[in-house]
């Protein structure tokens, strides 16, 4: 008998060796933050030499499944997750370098960025907070190696993603298509991202559904189940406090429930792991990588389990070498089939985004071609994929309009109170009307309330496919008050009210992305009468009748407390003469430079301005004065023919109670006068301010105390950016 067993035993590799390998199946749900767990799990299955057979994921375990499903190993997807920009990509906006320079205009108005649909007389809103085209397009380069693949059983290791049909609310098991949107549906979480509209439905995400989908797995096939739990538990009564926290436990009834489910149809010979991440913040995305190590720790866990599936399913399959990414030899686009949707013609879309056809493809120049085109505004998702026809390699690009257009409305507000005799307070509100013919004329009316009050409607005409070319054609009314004072008396002489009317036409060329030259003529006509004091006024009505010629260099990477980047807006005009109006001839000029160190913030801005024959009459003249331009200072304090100014502002961000701040301090020097340009000024200002604030959705708001020589100081509190809003004329 014994020597029975003990043959029986003998055998027992002989017959694994002829025994058809088992398929395993590695199914990684959702999880949000948390999803970084993944990864230990999975350099521990290659530790252990475990051979995957299919791999199936929910949203975070989407994404993470589908790059090892494609020939990542752990050490690759973790350094490619490393590497992201968590607050670039989770941001609709493509970032500002890359929006068209003509669109910067009004980024340094008090108008909030984000805007909501108006048309047939209906507000509109999105139906995410994010459209999510960031998202997609790490998606595109984080699953290359995939790219071009159809049906998700042809990649290095059969794929399923897991998402939820929002109209039914089943699980949608996505098997082929478009790779990367398919990741993208399975982690759409309703309300944050956009739904992915594929297959006629809208898909959000699947954890909804089924967040631990073990029964897909079975499905394709697979003998035994690895499974990997990071669903969020539910939450202990003393910790739903509020509103977010009551949401939260919803969700995690949802989830936590269908996983439940799940794990229930777990076999013996299944291996469930559950990493202990329950103190990693699921939406802390720049902490992905804390999940790891409990990720690989909860494996450990089960290294026995892991030892005999390694030995029932062979040895695993070998990854590619780190660093060949994607084809060796890029393919030639020779054709471009363009879907567009917002009213431009598809040559007018393939002309901005710059495609010659024959090129080689380059994902990261075709990235940024993208980006350009929806920096434009326009779209709310603009997506691209390899395609092939008739033998030939090409692109199909799918640019779709923001649902919640074409019409849009803006509203702002504007504060600047200095607790003494001046207060600024504006309120605007902007129509925007877009896709008004094939190359994307614009209209823009806008409504101002406060300390200045006025309508404008610009008309911005583009006149060429690729956009350089354009003119803008504006009507307004402003109307706006001006403070009068002695050169040498701190006391105010008067208040002057100004109101104006008339229009601007102007011919431009972008001459890049971030730089262009415009020809304009702007007439107007007004008056001025004495609101407050005594002062005598050569000329109530004036008349201006300026042709300029201005060009403009803006890579901000943004208007607020910027870190990298230069603005630079260089214009010489000339009023009177055959273009009408008084006469007298100007130049103006305003530079800054941003630059970082560390977390701090720091730009160095002047503006220089010289009336260089005859004399511009009041409303022309340049003023300086409030916070940013002469803190401490009354606003437009000093006015005259001239004017000189410097400053060096600095800041830096911080977290106070979970509370983002920032800090800074400023030092301004500056001043007006009405001699030669070249004789400056009798004195210098010297001036500072030190601030607090917090970014808010309606804008920066500014704590701050301005410092003068002379004993001027004064208390701000502003809504706005104040360091680079003010115009450096009355009415610019």
């Amino acid at each position: 008998m014994r020597l029975l067993v003990c043959l029986i035993l003998s055998c027992i590799p002989f017959c694994s060796v002829l025994a058809e390998p088992a398929k395993v199946g590695l199914v990684l749900s959702g999880g949000g933050t948390k999803g970084g767990a993944h990864i230990g799990v999975i350099r521990a299955l290659e530790e252990h030499d475990v051979k995957i057979s299919y791999v199936v994921g929910t949203s975070a375990g989407a994404i993470i499944g589908a790059m090892y499903a494609t020939g990542m190993t752990a050490d690759e997807i973790e350094a490619a997750i490393a590497a992201i920009d968590w607050e670039d990509v989770l941001r609709d906006d493509p970032g500002r370098p890359t929006v068209p320079i003509q669109l910067k205009r009004g980024d340094f108005d008090y108008l909030v960025k984000a805007s909501i649909g108006f048309s047939d007389g209906q507000l509109k809103l999105p139906l995410g907070v994010s459209q999510g085209q960031n998202v997609t397009q790490l998606l595109r380069r984080l699953l290359q190696r995939g790219e071009g693949v159809i049906n998700f059983d042809r990649l290095e290791i059969p794929f399923r993603a897991v998402a939820t049909s929002l109209t039914s609310g089943d699980a949608v098991v996505l098997s082929q298509g478009d790779l990367a949107l398919s990741v993208r549906a399975s982690l759409s979480l309703p309300g944050v991202f956009t739904p992915v509209e594929l297959a006629d439905q809208y898909l959000v995400d699947g954890g909804i559904a089924a967040n631990l989908p073990i029964d897909v797995a079975r499905e394709m096939g697979a003998d035994h189940v690895i499974a990997v739990d990071i669903t969020s538990p539910l939450l202990a009564k003393t910790d739903i406090n509020s509103v977010l926290a009551v949401t939260q436990q919803v969700v995690n009834m949802i989830t936590r429930r269908n996983a439940d489910e799940q794990i229930a149809t777990l076999a013996a010979n299944d291996v469930i792991i559950r990493p202990d991440v329950q103190g990693i913040d699921t939406l802390d995305f720049a902490n992905t990588l804390a999940a790891v190590q409990p990720g690989y720790a909860a494996s450990q866990l089960v290294s026995g389990q892991l030892e005999v599936l390694a030995s029932i399913t062979g040895p695993a399959l070998q990854k590619s070498v780190p660093g060949q990414i994607g084809p060796v030899d890029p393919p030639m686009i020779e054709f471009v089939d363009v879907t567009d949707n917002s009213g431009l013609g598809s040559d007018v879309v393939l002309a901005r985004l710059g495609i010659e056809i024959p090129e080689p493809y380059d994902r990261r120049v075709l990235d940024r071609r993208i980006a350009r085109l929806y920096g434009t505004g326009l779209y709310q998702r603009i997506d691209y994929a390899l395609v092939e026809r008739d033998g030939m390699q090409g692109l199909s690009v799918n640019a779709e309009a923001k649902v919640w257009g074409p019409d849009y409305l803006q509203f702002g507000l504007q504060l600047e109170e200095d607790f003494s005799s001046d207060a600024n307070f504006n309120v605007g509100v902007s129509y925007l009307k877009t896709g008004l013919d094939e190359l994307g004329a614009q209209w823009r009316t806008r409504l101002s309330l406060g300390i200045e009050q006025g309508i404008r409607s610009e008309w911005f005409q583009p006149w060429t496919r690729d956009g350089r070319f354009f003119s803008r054609f504006e009507l307004g009314y402003q109307r706006n008050n001006i403070r009068i004072y002695a050169d040498d008396d701190e006391a105010a002489l008067a208040d002057l009210r100004l109101q104006e009317s008339g229009g601007m036409i102007s011919f431009g060329r972008q001459l890049g992305q971030a730089s262009e030259v415009e020809l304009a003529w702007r007439r107007l006509l007004g008056f001025a009468d004495t609101l407050v004091g005594q002062i005598d006024i050569p000329e109530r009505e004036f008349d201006i009748g300026e042709v300029s010629l201005s060009y403009r260099l803006d890579t901000l990477n943004r208007t607020n407390r910027p870190s990298r980047g230069s603005l630079v807006r260089l214009t010489a005009l000339d009023s009177g003469g055959p273009t009408g109006g008084d006469d007298y001839q100007q130049v103006h000029l305003s530079a800054m430079k941003a630059f970082s160190t560390g977390r701090a913030q720091i730009a160095l801005s002047t503006i220089l301005g010289s009336t260089v024959s005859d004399e511009a009459p009041i409303q022309s003249y340049f003023v300086l004065g409030g916070l940013g331009r002469l803190s401490g200072y009354p606003v437009d304090r000093f006015g005259g023919q001239h004017m000189g100014f410097l400053r060096l502002n600095g800041s830096r961000d911080f977290t106070l109670a979970k509370l983002p701040i920032f800090l800074g301090a400023s030092l301004e020097i500056g001043s007006t006068w009405d001699d030669a340009f070249r004789d400056g000024p009798d004195n210098w200002h010297s001036a500072g301010s030190v601030y607090a604030g917090v970014n808010t959705p309606l804008g920066p708001v500014y704590f701050a105390a301005g410092l003068a020589e002379g004993g001027q100081n004064s208390i701000y509190v502003s809504l706005g950016n104040p360091f680079s809003t003010r115009p450096y004329r009355p009415f610019d």
